[in-house]
């Protein structure tokens, strides 16, 4: 009977078979299904149907050549948490020693990295796993698992941002760290070679001089928006920068004579940060800017 029935849910099409296997609670026809079906999300439905079966679910959990949401699956039905710590490690390990195959590259190109780490049974687990994995991938899998012992992931994240090779994982360990850590923030974002990774320094310095001197020694490694160029504008020309006050102004320049209302209100509000009377209205000479409309 058993037969009969497996034979007729794997000739029916996968959304068919994820009803039935919905509706089953033998774990004796789950356990075939998440070995037999060729569907992993089936399997992995199954696997997570599984409770009684704890040596079966280890065996699940544990087979490296299952695919990985059947074993997570599994792993996370699994009741003794130092068995699954067991597996979740010898996993990470294998897949450090092993930097290829199939396995590798689908638990890196599929973030499942984050995954296991986060089956993990404690924090205290995770922080652990972050200090001593050699692998930054999986390093920032455990940062991005870590809710508690905030000191020790800002130093997790410090160590990202300033070793890792990837410049996403760097763009993403700086966007993580904390405005507290200023000094590291500054030095970062006069040293990083990446743009994106630059940016989200450069966007967490609080001193406004800073941000002008390093925008002016590294304009091409800077992705600035409308607002961060607006307040550049205005840094540069309240400490006298007028060079780069207007060559950050005249982008933001609309091509228009001031007609309406709205514009003049929105040029007032770009010319009203310009201190110097004098500058402002040689550099007025130079446009088709009625000044006697402006301020």
């Amino acid at each position: 009977m058993a037969k009969w029935y497996l034979f007729k849910l794997f000739s029916s099409k996968t959304p068919k078979r994820m009803e039935a296997v919905r509706r089953m609670s033998s774990e004796r026809l789950l356990l075939w299904v998440c070995r037999l079906d060729s569907a992993p999300s089936v399997a992995a439905l199954a696997a997570g149907k599984i409770k009684r079966n704890q040596k079966a679910l280890i065996r699940i959990a544990q087979g490296k050549r299952n695919p990985e949401e059947v074993r997570l699956s599994a792993l996370g039905n699994l009741e003794d948490a130092g068995r699954r710590d067991a597996i979740i490690q010898s996993t990470l390990q294998w897949v450090m020693e092993q930097r290829s195959g199939n396995l590798y590259q689908r638990l890196h190109s599929d973030c499942q990295v984050k995954w296991w780490v986060g089956y993990l049974s404690s924090q205290e687990k995770i922080l652990e796993l972050g200090r001593r994995t050699t692998d930054l991938e999986i390093r920032a899998a455990a940062i991005d698992n870590l809710t508690a012992f905030r000191q020790e992931q800002q130093e997790l994240i410090l160590e990202l941002a300033t070793k890792a090779e990837k410049s996403e994982i760097r763009a993403a360990a700086i966007d993580k760290l904390d405005v507290s850590n200023q000094e590291r923030l500054i030095e970062i974002a006069y040293n990083e070679k990446d743009a994106d990774a630059c940016t989200h320094a450069f966007s967490k310095i609080t001193d406004p001089a800073v941000q002008l001197d390093i925008y002016e020694k590294r304009p091409s490694y800077l992705r600035t928006d409308r607002w961060i160029k607006f307040q550049l504008t205005r840094t540069a020309f309240e400490l006298g920068h007028d060079e780069t006050g207007v060559e950050l102004l005249l982008p933001t320049i609309p091509e228009t004579n001031y007609q309406s209302p709205r514009e003049v209100a929105q040029a007032n509000r770009i010319f009203g940060i310009w201190a110097d009377d004098e500058a402002f209205y040689r550099f007025l000479e130079n446009t088709s800017i009625d000044p006697d409309k402006m301020r």
